[in-house]
């Protein structure tokens, strides 16, 4: 894992030594999780990309980097279940993903299946400046920028790469691109022609609640649900 120490938050690079492999079956079979209409992301409702039996050596991937990202943070990994609420594909090529957060999230990651040549746009996360000794000092005060001190900080993509990082962090892509939507994927050539990407979000719960946890979410056994 590379560690990527920025404000002071923690983000995780992780390179998938299969990545050849899984961007085959990736690509295989990523049409069928497409709208009729070309597209596929969360307002579509292509938001479970995890449930295809396909992905799933990726997935196990994906979760097992995200446990050693629990690792650094001395995060006690016996007290929780892991689990993957959401996931999408995000793909772009003239288009640049704003500023936002995954806030309703605990972790979150990003991996990169796909990126032509003169398509690789960065990663930027935004921080809330803790070191900043007062508001505006960074205003022309800064002789560099460095880790301590930048508001943001940028991450080139790569194929195969995987950030992981808390979902409450601040992001979106800049690089090439006009700006516009892009025009809907109709087939494979489509498709790798743009950057694609896959994203996804997890959420912490307890084990069980004997841990007597006043913070944190109780283990779904826990959960009584009503009708509204």
């Amino acid at each position: 894992m590379i560690h990527h120490n920025l404000f002071p938050t923690l983000v995780g690079e992780f390179n998938n030594k299969n990545h050849k492999n899984d961007k085959n079956l990736i690509l295989n079979n990523a049409l069928k999780h497409f709208n009729a209409d070309g597209y596929s992301m969360e307002i579509t409702g292509n938001v479970d990309i995890h449930h295809d039996s396909e992905f799933d050596p990726f997935f196990s991937f994906v979760s097992k980097s995200v446990s050693i990202y629990m690792d650094n943070l001395s995060i006690n990994r016996d007290n929780f279940d892991l689990n993957l609420i959401k996931t999408w594909f995000n793909i772009i090529k003239e288009y640049h993903t704003p500023n936002h957060s995954h806030a309703d999230a605990h972790i979150s990651f990003v991996y990169y299946v796909n990126i032509p040549e003169g398509v690789n746009k960065p990663i930027y996360f935004k921080g809330n400046m803790p070191n900043e000794l007062f508001y505006g000092i960074s205003n022309g005060n800064y002789k560099e920028w460095n880790q301590y001190n930048s508001p943001t900080w940028y991450l080139n993509s790569c194929e195969g790469c995987l950030f992981v990082f808390p979902g409450t962090l601040e992001h979106h892509t800049g690089g090439q691109g006009s700006g516009e939507p892009d025009p809907p994927v109709r087939n494979l050539l489509d498709l790798i022609s743009k950057r694609f990407a896959i994203a996804g979000d997890f959420l912490l719960t307890y084990k069980h609640n004997k841990l007597m946890k006043s913070y944190g979410i109780q283990p779904v056994t826990n959960w009584k649900r009503y009708d509204i």
